[in-house]
């Protein structure tokens, strides 16, 4: 899911349909749910509830990467 999400960050940068800052902001959003996994992950496996939070901060960072692409900024509209 995190390489599917990866792919729209970026194909979104390509299409000029995110801004520099909207991308600094889903890699930041991205690294930090790849820490959170990490730490969960430090006992050796994912309880239920751990693989509950790290479902919806994906959800929250895939409902973040649909609204920047989606929000009408284009290149050179002020």
């Amino acid at each position: 899911r995190e390489a599917y999400q990866q792919q729209r960050i970026y194909q979104g940068l390509r299409a000029g349909r995110l801004t520099p800052g909207e991308v600094r902001h889903l890699e930041h959003q991205q690294r930090h749910i790849r820490l959170a996994e990490a730490r969960m992950r430090s006992d050796g496996h994912l309880n239920r509830y751990e693989r509950a939070r790290l479902n919806r901060m994906e959800n929250h960072a895939n409902r973040n990467i649909y609204r920047y692409n989606h929000n009408n900024w284009r290149p050179g509209w002020h």
